[in-house]
């Protein structure tokens, strides 16, 4: 009887150990699977958080790029508007300075206010700016001719100089013809006056091979009319 209730105390031990281990077994596995199914839930959530993170950080660059692009657009603008400012008070400037020359002389006088000329090789750059006092909405119209004083062949002599052809002065070509058919050029349209107040003319004049230039006399033509004249002396 003893033995029998010493084995039977021994079977209900093994089998409460046994019937422990076993719920205790189940028991981590449920709670290793409730684990395992959390984490992949929060790695899911963090991953999909970090592609939100990553668009909004692509479009702030975007926002900030744009932003930059349109405060250089702005900035550029300012700089065209003060440049326009600029260029306005410089022709404000001029216009008013031109204002003032322009009452000199009786009324419908042609007045010279700069000639000058510069030799350049075998050319003459010259300026000229004339003016005349006049009622609105009448126009002179008129030329330009120069002449020069100079030596040719060793003999001082006075030759008509022509303004250079467009091919001359784009080339930088040096082969001027000779007076006689400088004479046959037509005439150049730089040479033409057509104004109201005031005119501004500047270009290149030719003169022959071997002359020397030593004075420019310049005269503003009306018909066969000298309306005005102006001589510049040439540095040797």
């Amino acid at each position: 009887m003893i033995a029998r209730g010493f084995l039977f105390l021994v079977g209900l031990t093994l089998g409460g150990g046994a019937g422990y281990y076993y719920t205790h077994n189940m028991m981590q596995r449920e709670l290793f699977s409730q684990k395992t199914e959390l984490s992949e839930q929060l790695s899911h959530a963090l991953m999909q958080e970090k592609i939100k993170l990553t668009e909004l950080q692509s479009r702030l660059d975007i926002s900030e790029t744009q932003m930059t692009i349109d405060r250089a657009t702005i900035a550029e603008y300012e700089s065209q508007v003060k440049k326009l400012q600029d260029d306005l008070s410089r022709t404000s400037e001029q216009l008013s300075f031109y204002d003032e020359l322009v009452p000199a002389g009786p009324q419908g006088a042609i007045s010279v206010r700069g000639f000058d000329a510069v030799v350049e090789g075998r050319r003459v750059r010259f300026k000229v700016l004339v003016s005349r006092q006049a009622q609105a909405a009448t126009v002179f119209t008129g030329e330009l001719k120069f002449t020069a004083n100079g030596t040719l062949n060793g003999k001082d002599t006075t030759v008509d100089l022509i303004p250079d052809t467009v091919e001359h002065a784009s080339t930088g070509s040096d082969d001027i013809p000779a007076v006689t058919d400088l004479k046959k050029l037509p005439p150049a349209p730089i040479l033409k006056l057509n104004f109201e107040t005031i005119q501004r003319i500047q270009g290149l004049l030719m003169f022959p091979e071997g002359f020397v230039p030593k004075k420019i006399t310049m005269r503003v033509l009306e018909g066969n009319t000298v309306r005005a004249s102006r001589t510049a002396e040439l540095s040797p």
